[in-house]
């Protein structure tokens, strides 16, 4: 289940690669096309094997991936690394992936960041859950691996 997109993408601003994270840095980038022409995501969920597998996923469909296992220090991140879309969890210790959203909206410089909210809770309490936060869309982690791909396609234009 997704929901239709309603912003346009931020431009792209040809921003290098960077450096991969290190062991006290949460944060990691795998750049699996040009950067200059792969779109990027950034994906945040505190639960490593969710990070792993979604990377994998995405860096064999072209995208530029870097994640973060916990929500504090995201919005540095987005303003540094201005990805195509933002794939967040919503249960997260903290701040979870509604707040997160929330925060992104009433920052003037972050708030048309595309957000795709990514959960295991009941699909309908993730559907409201996101409408309520003003997300872009929202795909349940149970759900078959097309259909994040192709919720975000819609973003990667």
């Amino acid at each position: 289940m997704t929901a239709r997109a309603r912003r346009p993408p931020p431009p792209s601003d040809g921003m290098s690669q960077g450096s991969r994270g290190s062991a006290d840095d949460p944060t990691t980038m795998i750049a699996s096309a040009t950067p200059s022409t792969a779109p990027r995501v950034l994906l945040v969920d505190d639960d490593e094997s969710v990070v792993h597998a979604l990377t994998r996923l995405l860096g064999r469909a072209g995208w530029e991936v870097r994640s973060s296992e916990r929500a504090f220090g995201v919005l540095n991140l987005v303003a540094e690394y201005r990805p195509h879309v933002i794939v967040l969890d919503v249960v997260m210790p903290g701040l979870d992936g509604g707040q997160l959203t929330e925060l992104l909206r009433s920052d003037p410089e972050l708030a048309r960041t595309r957000v795709v909210l990514h959960s295991g809770m009941d699909p309908m309490e993730l559907e409201q859950r996101a409408r309520l936060v003003e997300a872009d869309g929202f795909v349940s982690k149970g759900g078959r691996p097309a259909d994040l791909l192709e919720t975000l396609r819609q973003f990667a234009a």
